[in-house]
């Protein structure tokens, strides 16, 4: 986030609405917390109206960006193969590219990746009290009161929490991390150590050769 916020277009934005999908890695009250805090923001300066999109109510715009990706992938994907992150991530900037060169409407931004690293994760958040969080689908501050929506970008809201009180709680600190790396590494030893076995069987008298030319430098 503090990546994406460093951009020049939201930098010289006052209030920034943000979409994203109902997954609990975005909607959860630390996330909202650190977005709409009175007491400690992440970000001060600006102000946010933070919509989820309706679960299990078809497909919405972060599906259609997965999608699009999906295909690309699918249909564009190198006979070698792709065999870690910067390979992937590599692929894919220069594959919007294109698409951005050809696509008709000159207007539209091509999408940005963002490239960050996490050592460890905090074990405990802010998060305000609020009751009945999942109910909603929308969030914001309107006269220093935490008010919602149970519909996305709807007018129709009420006071969640008058005073936004803040509480620290433990949070789960478990990391996914990637094994491509270390995956491809073990399947290349792996293959060299086969193919090293495959030419010894194959030509036997250049394995004795060069056992006697090891015992040679022993002695």
């Amino acid at each position: 986030m503090a990546n994406i916020m460093k951009q020049k277009e939201l930098q010289e934005s006052k209030k920034i609405y943000w979409w994203s999908d109902g997954g609990k890695s975005f909607r959860n009250k630390e996330l909202l917390t650190s977005l709409v805090s009175k007491s400690n923001p992440l970000f001060p300066g600006h102000t946010f109206v933070v919509n989820y999109f309706v679960p299990s109510h078809g497909k919405n715009d972060c599906d259609s960006v997965f999608g699009m990706y999906s295909s690309i992938l699918k249909n564009n994907l190198p006979e070698e193969g792709i065999e870690s992150f910067q390979e992937l991530l590599n692929f894919f900037k220069r594959e919007t590219q294109i698409m951005q060169r050809n696509s008709k409407s000159k207007s539209t931004a091509p999408h940005q990746f963002f490239e960050f690293s996490c050592d460890q994760l905090e074990n405990t958040a802010q998060k305000l009290q609020i009751k009945g969080f999942m109910g909603y689908l929308q969030f914001q501050v309107v006269d220093g009161q935490l008010v919602g929506s149970q519909l996305s970008d709807s007018t129709d809201q009420v006071i969640l929490s008058s005073e936004m009180k803040e509480k620290e709680e433990a949070i789960s600190n478990n990391m996914k991390t990637s094994t491509v790396n270390d995956s491809n590494l073990t399947n290349y030893f792996q293959e060299l150590e086969d193919q090293i076995k495959h030419l010894a069987s194959i030509n036997p008298d250049q394995q004795e050769e060069d056992a006697d030319q090891s015992s040679d430098e022993e002695e």
